[in-house]
């Protein structure tokens, strides 16, 4: 009963994609099926922390990604946010809990003979647009700066006489 309202409220309310619903809706099933089977009395008022915590260690047990296992406790978060307004429960169990750590990739690289191709050959037509990304392209990798710092730039940013650019972080 409370999962539905939880998921109507998802689709009126705030307005959340179909996707969004469905992928709430199977975290919540999940842990109820989980809940049950530990103790078929329980239901979610009687959930605390060492429920969730053991529940997000069987996920990962279960072969689950971090980023898998974050979306799903991000789920339960959100519905027990939802269950404190309407005053269904007294706690989050949830709230202080935070996901497993994603592993970090490491970044791509373009090696410099294939940057060259790419500068050097005829893949930037010879219009405004194909200028514009070749030189884009020639920017960030010349300087190394951040995608965001190239859409700071403004023509008072660039310095043509000394060949520079002022570049701020924000």
């Amino acid at each position: 009963m409370w999962v539905d309202d939880f998921l109507a409220y998802l689709e009126s309310e705030r307005n959340c994609s179909k996707l969004t619903v469905i992928t709430y809706q199977t975290a919540l099933e999940e842990f109820g099926r989980d809940l049950k089977a530990r103790d078929e009395s329980l239901d979610w008022a009687d959930v605390d922390a060492d429920l969730v915590r053991d529940w997000m260690v069987e996920l990962m047990a279960q072969g689950n990604t971090p980023r898998t296992v974050c979306k799903k406790l991000s789920a339960l978060k959100t519905f027990y946010r939802f269950l404190l307004q309407r005053g269904k429960v007294e706690k989050d169990p949830a709230h202080s809990l935070q996901g497993p750590k994603k592993e970090k990739t490491l970044p791509q690289f373009v090696r410099e003979t294939e940057m060259d191709q790419l500068l050097d050959g005829n893949y930037f037509p010879d219009t405004l647009e194909g200028k514009r990304d070749r030189l884009i392209l020639l920017i960030l990798y010349s300087t190394g700066i951040r995608r965001s710092e190239l859409y700071g730039l403004d023509w008072k940013d660039v310095e043509m006489e000394q060949r520079q650019l002022k570049v701020r972080s924000e």
